[in-house]
């Protein structure tokens, strides 16, 4: 509970304190714990921050509620626990897909510039549809990443239809 040592009067500490919690709701992609909205119950005192921060985090619960579109394109990573070697593990996951054209993304939960960019992934997806590249397989690897927060990145980016390959 480091907030409260902060030295800067009530409003700021609050209005801080409120860009901490969205940050890490946006970062996680996934709400808060009770125990936390429960402690951020106690740190704004303003409604109107709290609120902005419960909207995120409604946000997130509604999005974890949500069925994936697909669910057939989540591929059980369990199977790559016993293979040691890294070009193996490759192989096992690309050799299903050999003669296709492949679009692979390495990705993490945790990595901003990595989920920054599959806000581009629909209009790529558009483009190659337009050049009469509609068989790309959109294969996407994420590692180290929480289940919650990966099938909610998916849900929110739109990444999962018939023509994409998930494990995590």
């Amino acid at each position: 509970k480091p907030l409260e040592h902060l030295q800067m009067p009530t409003g700021m500490r609050e209005l801080f304190a409120a860009s901490v919690f969205t940050a890490r709701l946006d970062y996680n992609k996934a709400p808060f714990p009770t125990e936390v909205t429960e402690y951020i119950q106690t740190v704004l005192t303003d409604c109107s921050l709290y609120d902005y921060v419960d909207r995120r985090q409604q946000y997130y619960q509604q999005l974890t509620r949500q069925p994936l579109p697909c669910e057939e394109t989540l591929k059980d990573a369990s199977a790559l626990d016993s293979i040691e070697s890294a070009a193996r593990i490759w192989d096992h996951i690309v050799s299903p897909l050999k003669g296709k054209i492949v679009y692979a993304d390495i990705w993490g939960t945790w990595c901003g510039p990595c989920k920054w960019q599959m806000e581009a992934v629909p209009a790529l997806k558009a483009s190659l549809k337009r050049e009469g590249e509609d068989g790309v397989v959109f294969l996407y690897i994420s590692i180290f990443s929480p289940e919650e927060s990966w099938r909610n990145v998916l849900k929110e980016y739109h990444l999962t239809d018939p023509n994409s390959v998930h494990y995590n």
